[in-house]
């Protein structure tokens, strides 16, 4: 399963933009963007009974 999610902030005029999906039943990939401070990020979470929870998360500033 594939979720998009664009949201407008009208105040700043610009877009944000995340992308999630879902992977390997208990895992979740989300690749996302804030056009007005370009800052650029990946995440990967697990929630699992079995497994484990756990979140990862990776922020980069594009120039």
């Amino acid at each position: 399963m594939r979720t998009f999610e664009p949201c407008c902030d009208r105040a700043k005029n610009s877009w944000d933009i995340a992308v999630s999906q879902r992977v390997c039943g208990d895992d979740v990939l989300r690749a996302s963007y804030q056009m007005s401070s370009k800052l650029l990020g990946l995440e990967w979470s697990r929630d699992s009974k079995l497994n484990g929870t756990f979140k990862t998360r990776f922020r980069h500033l594009s120039s």
